[in-house]
């Protein structure tokens, strides 16, 4: 989805204002980086970085979906 710098802030301000500083340098770098790459497609998740690490910690103690192994 290709959009402007204006129509992608007021998107930015109308779902989460307190994060315009944070979203709009990471979506440049995203940007950028794709287009180093040459990438078409960028894959995002519904889980963030904080599901990541736990599911790893669970992962590591063997303990996933309420299991002990």
């Amino acid at each position: 989805m290709e959009m402007g710098p204006e129509k992608l802030t007021g998107r930015i301000l109308k779902i989460a204002p307190e994060r315009i500083h944070t979203i709009t340098p990471g979506v440049a770098v995203l940007h950028t980086v794709a287009k180093t790459f040459g990438c078409r497609t960028v894959v995002t998740s519904p889980y963030g970085v904080r599901e990541g690490y736990l599911y790893y910690l669970l992962k590591e103690r063997g303990i996933l979906h309420g299991k002990q192994s």
